[in-house]
């Protein structure tokens, strides 16, 4: 399977919607209306994808303008980007990884659906990029070099034994 990896310019804003819940795809295009309306940013081109999982989309954004990261990382909140994700991408941010901001896809959106640009780059990883796979993509390290695979943050193992609806101080330090 080839997968195709799309780097955000300095112009767009990529979101990434993963919910199983069809009211965050309509929330976010609510939102992208409305901001479409209100002429808050010069908005050129809305283009929704298909992701690799069902009911799970791309968006991206082209503004006729370049914005700056900062606005561009508050609209992918605004608009329900996945937060993970998102935050992931802050942290790279503030590290200069090249690359920063990706969507990665099974499909070839200009091939498909006429997108405006070509994939940044492709590679032939079967299955989702996680830490591991992205260790050894080719793509990842061609375009983000030796942080490709860099964890910032991580899922606890067992959340509910972590809180257990006990209020005040849940967790210290000093006593672990």
């Amino acid at each position: 399977m080839k997968n195709y990896w799309y780097v955000a310019r300095d112009n767009e804003i990529f979101i990434d919607i993963d919910s199983k819940q069809s009211r965050s795809i309509i929330s976010a295009l609510a939102r992208i209306r409305g901001i479409i309306e209100a002429e808050k940013f010069p908005i050129r081109q809305v283009w929704l994808f298909p992701s690799r999982t069902e009911n799970h989309y791309h968006i991206v954004i082209t503004l006729k303008n370049a914005i700056p990261e900062t606005y561009r990382i508050a609209l992918q909140l605004y608009f329900f980007s996945d937060v993970f994700r998102t935050c992931n991408n802050i942290m790279r941010i503030e590290d200069c990884v090249p690359a920063a901001e990706v969507l990665i896809s099974i499909f070839d959106w200009r091939k498909q659906y006429k997108f405006y640009r070509y994939a940044d780059a492709t590679c032939t990883c079967e299955g989702k990029h996680d830490y591991v796979v992205m260790e050894k993509c080719s793509a990842a390290k061609t375009l983000r070099g030796v942080n490709r695979a860099k964890r910032y943050f991580d899922f606890p193992v067992s959340p509910e034994n972590f809180f257990q609806k006990k209020f005040g101080k849940i967790w210290n330090y000093w006593e672990n």
